[in-house]
């Protein structure tokens, strides 16, 4: 387990950095995590010694400056290359299922959008909504080019060959699996 969790706003402080594509899993101690979150942010790391002062300072910034502090801090951490997510990696099971436990409502004022009342853009949940708007409108093979779509509802594209004897099997989707840029060399469509 990785040492913040334990601390309160640890999983805050961590979702603060995370979300700029910096791997969490790369640190060994807590300190090492406020290092870097104060440098994303431009906070003091001699003034900031809990992970719940450093998740309070950042989150006192606010939405839109942390955004702009993090944009701008972003490149010079990039020189440790290491703390960043390979953008190519595989997506794994558990990294889907920490998105959907830390998903939570995201309460809008409808009215700019004409609306009564609040909007909720939980991320989780209008993904659910989008991906069962596609299908009902007979539209699901869209899906098909999108594996990590596939792999965030828990499917997947079957080998032709696990489909023998069955009929009417769309075949766009074994024509959208062979497009997918990150399939294995010789994967069998």
């Amino acid at each position: 387990m990785k040492p913040w969790l334990s601390e309160p706003r640890g999983r805050q402080l961590e979702a603060f950095v995370g979300v700029w594509d910096i791997k969490t899993s790369r640190f060994n101690t807590a300190n090492e995590l406020i290092f870097v979150a104060c440098g994303l942010y431009d906070l003091s790391f001699d003034e900031i010694d809990t992970v719940e002062k450093a998740a309070e300072a950042i989150e006192a910034l606010g939405k839109k400056a942390r955004g702009e502090l993090a944009r701008k801090n972003r490149g010079a951490l990039a020189l440790d290359e290491k703390i960043f997510a390979d953008p190519d990696a595989p997506i794994s099971r558990e990294g889907l299922e920490r998105m959907m436990a830390a998903s939570k409502p995201q309460m809008i004022d409808g009215a700019s959008m004409d609306c009564i009342g609040e909007l909720d853009i939980d991320p989780a949940k209008l993904l659910r909504k989008v991906v069962s708007a596609v299908i009902s409108h007979g539209q699901g093979h869209i899906l098909y080019d999108f594996p990590e779509v596939l792999a965030f509802f828990g499917s997947r594209i079957p080998h032709r060959h696990e489909l023998e004897g069955h009929t009417g099997v769309d075949e766009r989707m074994f024509e959208a699996k062979a497009k997918w840029p990150n399939l294995i060399p010789g994967t069998p469509v």
